[in-house]
């Protein structure tokens, strides 16, 4: 998680296909907010997507991420996807 000076983090991550399937990205993505919110300078953490990921769709809703729709992405990814679906944690630091 990288968190810039306004207090936004972005969570990004990637598994081998060979590792799919078998629970480690949701554990570890669990970890990692576990991890970044003890950071008190985290003001919203966000995470996106390609729209045709439902795996990372799936297990960033069971994290406890919402789902805030498509958006344009700045250029085509090598499938040719132009749009991403972005993701934000609700953090309440009252």
């Amino acid at each position: 998680v990288n968190i810039d000076g306004d207090g936004r983090g972005e969570l990004g991550y990637w598994l081998g296909r060979a590792h799919w399937g078998r629970g480690i990205m949701k554990e570890a993505v669990a970890a990692l907010l576990r991890h970044a919110l003890d950071h008190p300078s985290l003001r919203r953490l966000i995470a996106d997507t390609d729209p045709e990921n439902l795996r990372s769709q799936r297990i960033l809703t069971a994290v406890g991420f919402k789902d805030r729709g498509l958006r344009d992405r700045s250029s085509p990814t090598r499938r040719g996807s132009t749009q991403l679906r972005g993701y934000e944690f609700p953090i309440d630091r009252q």
